[in-house]
């Protein structure tokens, strides 16, 4: 597995799975397979921002937890490391959200769970749970496909030049658009610098959440979701490097050097 389909496509065709086919189980060597991707993924911060991770099925997760996801699927990838490193929970969202596009290619759902359990089985892993990638083979009555109109508009995330024609940036941006983020609040801006050909990436400021009100788990999610939009420009080569442009309303988090 390698982005068989068109990488815009497969951003197009990914969506969160909720309903599952249990008597349709992914066999060991395909579980194997998805577990050595997963291995040799690309980190976004290839230097810091260690995590693990564990793949188990539904009935290994319902025995060793206290507790359930909303959305049972048939396999999890539980994901583990330091909630206090941002890098981590970037590398974590990145590397994710990359695994969600290679399985949606050969027409394996998924979806992003967040929330608490009250134990999990560590054996073999690095820290503490943080989230995890319900994963499996979908139901019949549901289907792939992002709902385009269930994402903000891409002025409201991104600020760029409009009138070039041709910017090789919107199409960039369109896709980190299509990404997945808790509760569906897209906590991401990005603005173009077409003239350095770099992309610089911000999270809205955390005190918004207060001010309407959600859970200050949130911040820890949006940390996540933050690799996951940066997983969407993916179909292109690019580094990082930290390049602090301040704005009003938002925490800078990195930039994109392509």
């Amino acid at each position: 597995m390698r982005f068989k389909q068109n990488f815009n496509e497969l951003v197009l065709k990914r969506n969160s799975i909720r309903k599952y086919d249990f008597k349709a189980q992914l066999t060991k060597d395909e579980l194997a397979e998805i577990e050595n991707l997963l291995v040799s993924l690309p980190r976004l911060h290839k230097e810091e921002g260690e995590f693990s991770f564990k793949i188990i099925d539904k009935h290994t997760y319902d025995t060793t937890t206290g507790g359930k996801f909303k959305i049972q699927s048939p396999h999890y990838i539980m994901f583990y490391g330091d909630k206090s490193c941002d890098k981590a929970l970037q590398n974590i969202g990145y590397v994710g959200q990359l695994l969600c596009l290679e399985l949606v290619a050969i027409d394996i759902g998924s979806v992003w769970l967040g929330g608490t359990v009250q134990k999990v089985e560590q054996t073999d892993t690095k820290g503490e749970f943080i989230i995890c990638i319900g994963f499996g083979r979908k139901a019949e009555d549901e289907s792939f496909g992002v709902n385009a109109n269930k994402r903000k508009k891409l002025d409201a995330v991104a600020e760029y030049d409009k009138n070039l024609e041709n910017n090789p940036h919107i199409q960039l941006l369109e896709n980190a658009r299509l990404a997945a983020s808790a509760m569906n609040l897209q906590p991401w801006f990005f603005v173009s610098d077409l003239a350095a050909n770099k992309i610089h990436v911000y999270r809205k400021d955390p005190k918004i959440l207060k001010v309407l009100k959600l859970p200050a788990t949130l911040i820890t999610m949006q940390k996540i979701d933050i690799g996951i939009a940066i997983a969407h420009f993916a179909s292109t080569e690019f580094t990082t490097e930290q390049n602090v442009a301040e704005r009003k309303g938002y925490v800078y988090e990195t930039t994109l050097v392509f």
